[in-house]
């Protein structure tokens, strides 16, 4: 499995970000670990895949009744194969629209279980961070994780049909409807809806007669009958269920790649403007050499983060804080359009820097000018902590208010 030029740009200097240490390992040792990495990631999804196609295989046999009449209750089947089904896509509908804490609850899961599995490979945790900045921040993990579980429910009822279509191929089934509950009209009204699209699409879909006739005290139904309710089982389970999922795993897909070749871009854009801060001062300097010196004094520490604040993530490269989970999260700050958005708003709020990253002049006015509205501010990462702390304290924000976030 090769990695593009691109990527490969980006991975390096997001390890020199992370560590300049680590950035001196040997490239060709750098890029077959990587590698490794995401050859294991995706074979976990084969896996997951995999098992829940078998799940299906086996789960929809439940359904059939093996006595000697061989009589299947309509609904049941499509309960088993489509119900779960319905329930998962109802729940990924809700995460998707309820913000950016639930995802980052997810992704910070999903995490926990890469590190795992590079520590057992004995992959270097430095490079484990570099793959997931590279392709799960931001929105790439919510696409990421959104095309593995369509993935896998489609697996699933790719199997359900499968088995279910076998079945019916070497068995002579009745298929009958009973209920305590429910009264025949609840029945037609429920078959009559699920008709709506297989009817659309030109399939035989059953009449009120049909309905009335598959009742499990009535006589055995005719050979056409069967083959109607077989053709609509299977069609409902195929256009509701199949259909659905695929289209969704694919849709997805496309989002994943398009967010991940834009954080790759992203990064490596961020080399080029910092290469032009290198070889051009836009802005000189005019603070004195002694103003320049490091702050030595050290910053209180924190593991919780207050609630009903708003907060904002500032130079941001990594996965959402898992301490922002309970809070008022509101957004990423990565570009100048980002920074007049936030200026524009007078609500006070609070700022999370990723301090792995060193500051530069155009970081340096935008907290200049967001000093107004912004109440404390948070670091995460050291190795540009002090160059953080400096530049804070200059622009005149008081140390009481200059924080170290411990994740």
């Amino acid at each position: 499995m090769s990695l593009s030029a691109n990527e490969k740009t980006a991975l390096f200097e997001t390890l020199r970000r992370n560590d300049g240490a680590h950035f001196k390992l040997d490239q060709d040792q750098i890029i077959k670990q990587y590698t490794q990495l995401l050859y294991a990631a995706n074979s976990i999804q084969w896996g997951l895949i995999a098992l829940f196609l078998l799940l299906g295989l086996m789960a929809a046999p439940l359904a059939f009744d093996n006595s000697i009449n061989q009589k299947l209750n309509i609904f049941w089947l499509l309960g088993v194969l489509l119900g779960a089904h319905f329930v998962s896509l109802g729940l990924w509908v809700l995460s998707f629209f309820a913000g950016q804490h639930r995802h980052s609850y997810l992704r910070t899961t999903m995490t926990a279980g890469l590190k795992r599995g590079a520590k057992w490979m004995q992959i270097p945790n430095i490079i484990v961070e570099a793959f997931i900045q590279i392709r799960f921040a931001n929105t790439c993990g919510k696409w990421f994780l959104s095309r593995l579980m369509h993935s896998m429910w489609g697996a699933y009822l790719i199997g359900g049909l499968v088995s279910a279509l076998f079945f019916l191929l070497t068995h002579q089934v009745h298929f009958i409807w009973e209920t305590t509950l429910l009264t025949e009209q609840s029945f037609a009204t429920l078959t009559q809806f699920f008709s709506i699209v297989p009817a659309a699409l030109g399939l035989t879909v059953p009449t009120l007669q049909d309905i009335s006739q598959s009742r499990l005290d009535q006589a055995a139904q005719p050979e056409a009958m069967r083959r109607m309710w077989a053709v609509w089982v299977l069609g409902c389970v195929l256009i509701y269920g199949v259909f659905i999922r695929l289209a969704l795993a694919g849709l997805s897909h496309l989002y994943w790649l398009t967010t991940t070749r834009k954080r790759i871009k992203t990064v490596i854009s961020d080399i080029n403007r910092q290469t032009i801060h290198h070889t051009t001062i836009i802005d000189p300097d005019t603070l004195t050499k002694e103003n320049d010196e490091p702050s030595n004094t050290p910053l209180k520490r924190v593991t919780h983060l207050p609630l009903n604040e708003t907060y904002y993530l500032f130079e941001w490269t990594k996965p959402i804080p898992l301490a922002l989970a309970a809070t008022r999260y509101s957004d990423t700050i990565n570009s100048a359009h980002d920074q007049q958005q936030y200026l524009r708003s007078s609500e006070p709020s609070n700022m999370i820097i990723d301090s792995t990253v060193s500051p530069d002049r155009g970081s340096l006015r935008f907290l200049k000018q967001a000093n107004t509205t912004c109440q404390t501010y948070y670091m995460i990462g050291s190795p540009f902590q002090k160059d953080w702390q400096t530049a804070l304290l200059k622009e005149g924000v008081l140390a009481n208010n200059i924080l170290e976030l411990v994740e």
